[in-house]
Order: structure tokens, then sequence, then C-alpha cells
């Protein structure tokens, strides 16, 4: 009886060390998206359930995809058969990541424009409770002295009735209303009581500052944030954490077993990327029950939106979109870095298991949180930063404004000062800096509407002489990349153009004030540009001016050029979607 399950226990073993062994393969160099949609389903083997089939259980009732695709079907055939219906025809109901169902258009919608007109008839209301009801239930509904006070039940009592009444004429509409909210009613003792434990764990250290106004509150689609009692000025110093209280690469160096401390220290990928020291110190005190960090590792989330939790179907929407070579690029390189280090644990005895989903959680934890805080291992006159991750602080959401972010050499403390004014009962945010949206849906798993640090990024490489390279081609590739040696530019140039540039007011702009005004550009792209433009016979006579001695400083933009590498490449960005 003992021997069967010791049994099974080691043919998962080996079928996974054989995944890992075929993950580590398909990982090398350079991926296709079909060889990546394969290396992705192979991962994919290596989670649990739960997780592999995450995103078709969102705001479903369990029967996923195809079975979500028919209720909506059913819902939007029901909310049209009322004449008196309008639904503008670019409305589309969506899942949105992080937020469920929401209203998606696929055309541009004017201020004021009528999108959307839903009669009485299709609503439901007391009034239809009391109408379509049962006698006996209408009676309660009309006599009992509690719903008389709170008429909202007889609304949540006539939902009900029709929840469970299959021939129901609201059922396409209840069908598609959410299993589960986050509202406190489906909170449970084992979340109040984790809460409590974190909030008196925080709170020990004499150095830990929390403003009497501010909790931990669970915000519709945005997860754990902070919300304030009372009114905050901006400027006031609502928040105080200390070192103690914070995990970062000098507490895993300091607190690890010391069969770990040395890989810390020793290991050439650890070296190469110290964010895995963070991560395997998170997940080593994750499974110690004795850790000190324990209260603060509970109350993290158990899953994020981030590109490594991304199914397929997911990854596919982004066809086109510069995100989708990001997200595989991250998605690879956590593929390499698990494998080698399970390769690293495999014996056991530092991790019991070294799991898939763990690592990916581990390391979603960093990309969505981590923060760079002085080294106090450092000396003054050798200064340096590390990787923390920061309790209470980092359940700060996001919103525009300013960073009031700092943190004192002299107490070792993180301070935040409030970046505006917060009213009662509002959620207090933090700016997380100059972000584009890009770079805070690739690490932190969300995107901010109307984001004035948005950017369209875009890649140019002036191609090098090579042995495969045609004869007739070699002089201008060699002649470019001298002239750019010469000017001191590079041969590869990403640039970001911002999405929200400054309004030109002059009538009929030259392409020499769009550039140097209107598109932010860095004032050397202009040459860099113009090189990349030139036919043979330009290549040939500014590298001849050149060679003779002639001043690098003399060499004039093409600024109409400019703009027609700039157009060609946004079209064919543009021309990647679908």
């Amino acid at each position: 009886k003992m021997g069967k399950p010791k049994k099974k226990t080691n043919a998962n073993l080996i079928q996974h060390n054989d995944v890992v062994k075929q993950l580590q393969t398909m990982a090398e160099g350079s991926l296709s998206w079909e060889e990546f949609k394969k290396l992705h389903q192979l991962a994919s083997t290596l989670l649990p359930k739960k997780l592999e089939n995450n995103s078709t259980q969102s705001n479903t009732d369990g029967g996923g995809v195809d079975d979500h695709a028919h209720k909506l079907k059913r819902f939007l055939e029901w909310i049209r058969q009322d004449q008196g219906t309008v639904i503008d025809s670019s409305l589309s109901i969506h899942n949105f990541a992080g937020m469920g169902n929401g209203i998606l258009c696929s055309r541009e919608i004017k201020r004021e424009e009528k999108i959307l007109e839903i009669p009485l008839t299709k609503m439901m209301s007391e009034s239809t409770a009391i109408h379509s009801s049962p006698p006996s239930l209408i009676s309660i509904f009309k006599n009992d002295r509690l719903l008389r006070v709170f008429p909202n039940l007889i609304l949540a009592l006539h939902l009900l009735y029709e929840k469970h009444n299959q021939v129901s004429l609201f059922q396409p509409y209840i069908q598609l209303l959410p299993e589960t909210y986050s509202t406190p009613l489906y909170f449970t003792i084992d979340d109040a009581h984790k809460l409590k434990r974190f909030l008196e764990w925080i709170r020990q250290d004499q150095g830990t500052v929390i403003d009497s106004s501010l909790s931990i509150h669970n915000f519709a689609g945005m997860g754990n944030g902070i919300l304030c009692s009372r009114e905050i000025k901006r400027e006031e110093k609502i928040l105080e954490i200390p070192l103690t209280k914070m995990m970062s690469e000098s507490t895993a160096i300091h607190s690890s077993p010391p069969s770990l401390i040395s890989i810390f220290k020793n290991d050439r990928l650890l070296r190469v990327f110290p964010n895995l020291i963070l991560a395997l110190h998170l997940l080593y005190e994750k499974h110690n029950q004795v850790s000190l960090f324990q209260p603060y590792i509970q109350l993290l989330p158990e899953t994020y939106s981030t590109p490594l939790y991304f199914t397929i179907e997911e990854l596919s929407a982004l066809q086109g979109s510069p995100s989708l070579e990001q997200c595989m690029k991250i998605i690879i390189n956590t593929v390499r870095q698990y494998c080698y280090l399970f390769q690293l644990f495999s014996d056991g005895s530092i991790f019991k298991t070294f799991s898939y989903a763990d690592f990916i959680w581990a390391i979603s934890c960093l990309m969505s949180r981590q923060n760079r805080i002085p080294d106090p291992d450092s000396s003054a006159e050798n200064k340096r930063h590390i990787l923390a991750l920061i309790p209470f602080w980092d359940m700060l959401n996001h919103s525009s404004g300013e960073i009031t972010t700092f943190y004192d050499v002299e107490t070792n403390k993180i301070q935040l000062f409030a970046m505006q004014d917060f009213a009662p009962q509002s959620q207090v945010t933090m700016y997380y800096g100059d972000r584009p949206n890009q770079e805070l849906f690739l690490y932190s798993g969300f995107v901010h509407t109307n984001n004035e640090n948005d950017v369209l990024s875009l890649s140019f490489e002036q191609p090098a002489a090579t042995s495969t390279t045609p004869p007739s081609d070699k002089p201008v590739l060699i002649q470019k990349g001298v002239i750019l040696k010469k000017l001191n530019l590079p041969n590869e140039v990403t640039i970001q153009i911002s999405c929200y540039p400054a309004t030109s007011t002059t009538p009929n702009p030259t392409p020499e004030y769009i550039v140097n005004n209107m598109l932010l550009l860095p004032p050397p792209f202009s040459q860099y540009a113009t090189v990349l433009t030139m036919n043979k016979e330009e290549a040939q006579s500014t590298f001849q001016k050149m060679m003779a001695g002639k001043s690098e400083d003399s060499f004039e933009p093409a600024y109409d050029r400019v703009l027609h590498l700039l157009q060609q490449k946004i079209i064919a960005r543009l021309s990647g979607y679908p």
C-alpha cells in the first residue's frame, strides 16, 4: 500500500524531468511564432489545471469558451428582440483582463453621441417582481415588514427566483452575470485572519508608520489597494516602512540557509540576473512555515495578469503588436531560467519541490512589485542599489501624478507623501513613474487610460556587409557603416515616439519643424535616418567628403526623408495587426 503512491510520484517526477529537458532544448536560440506556441503548450503541462485553464473560466459559469460564446449569442439575440432596443453596431461585449466583461467599440465614438437605448421591458425591477412573480411571492413582497424597509431585497429575491426558473424570460441575462463578485460578502474568515495577522506584523517594528486612516481594501477589477477614511492633503506624509520589513537581496544573503547563500553568491546565472536571487528567496520563504515574512507572503495574490499567465489564445490577440514579441521574450527567458534552476535544485536538499507554477508566481511578484533601494551592505564611497519587496507600500495602485516616494538613508525607511488631495472613502494611489502602457502591460498587467507617457517604440537597423551580401551591395553598406561611425551613431537604433505629441500652431509645418518640435525624437536620429535612406550615389559622395576630412558637423539631415522613413515604419507596424 505504501509503495504505490511512491511509484506514482517517481513516474510523475520522471515525466516532469523529461518535459524540462525538452523545454531546455526548445528554448535555445530565437523562436518563430509557431515554435513558440509549441514551447508554450509544453510549458503549460507543468502548471496545475486550474492555472492552465485560467482564462476560460473568467466571468463564465464554468462551461468554458464555447459555452460562454453560446450564452453571449443568446443574450444578444434576447436583448435585441424588443424593437425599442438600440445598440450601436460598433459595440460588443468583451472580457477585459482584470476587469471582467465590459463594452468594446470598433469605431471612434464622439462625446455626447447616443450609443445605447434599453427599454423598460428588458429591465428587472421591483415592478417586474410585483407583476410577474407567483402570487405567494407577490404577497410577501407587498406585506412583509422587512421588505417594506429594504426594497432592494425585493429585487434580490426576484433575481433569485428567476435564476432558478429555467423558463424565465430573463434567463439569457441572468446566465451572463458573474458567478462571484469581489465584494466583502465573498471575503472568508481566512482572508480576514491573514489581513489581521499582516497588519499586526507590519506594525511590530517601531519604525513602521501607517496613517491611522489607511486600510487595505479590495477594489473591483483592481484587487487590493489602499483606502483612506479621512481627507488627506497633498504632500502629507502618510506611510513609512523600515528596511527591517522589506524582503531584498540583502535579506536573501543574510537569512537563507548556508547552502542557498552559497548559490546566491557563486552561481553564474544569479550573478547576471540578481532578480532571481530575490525570486528564489521569496520562494524559499513561502514554503518556510516559520518564516518571519509569512504574514506578508500569505497576503500576496495567488496569480497575476502578467504575460507568464497568458494563454496562447490571449497571446494570439496581440498579433501585430510590438508587445507580442516582448511577451514571447519574457516567457522564453523564464522557461530557460526555470530549466536551469530546476536542474540546480533537483536533489531536493533546498527545495523539496521546485515547480514551474511556483517559479512564474515568484517572477510575476517581482515583475509587478519590485523596487530598487540603497544596499545597506554597501559602503558610502561605493553605494549601490538592490531589489526589494516593500510590504503595504506595494499595495498602492497607480494613477497619474508625480513620484512622492523617497528613501531616507539615515533612518533606512521608505517614505510616502500624498501626491494629491484625497477625499474621505477614496482610494489612495501613487505614481509608478514615466512608464508607457507597453511597460505597464508587460510588467504590471494593466494599461492606463490616457497615459501621457505612452509611446510607440520603433526599431531600425543599418545592415552590415557579410559574406552572404551580394557583391554589388557591399560598397554602399560599408560606406554607410563608416559614415555612421564618423557621426558617432550606432548601427541599430530604437526610438520612442510620444503618443501625445505637442500640437503645432503653424498652419503648414515643415518636415524639419515636425521632426524637431512634434515627434520628440532624439536629435541624432535625424542624421541616422538620413544615412539609412541614402542611395548609392549619395552614400559614396558623403563617404568621400568625410574621408577627405570634411567636418561631420556640416552633415545636414534630410527631414523629409526622416518623416517618410517613420511613415513607412509605422504603416508596416500597423499592417501587422489582423
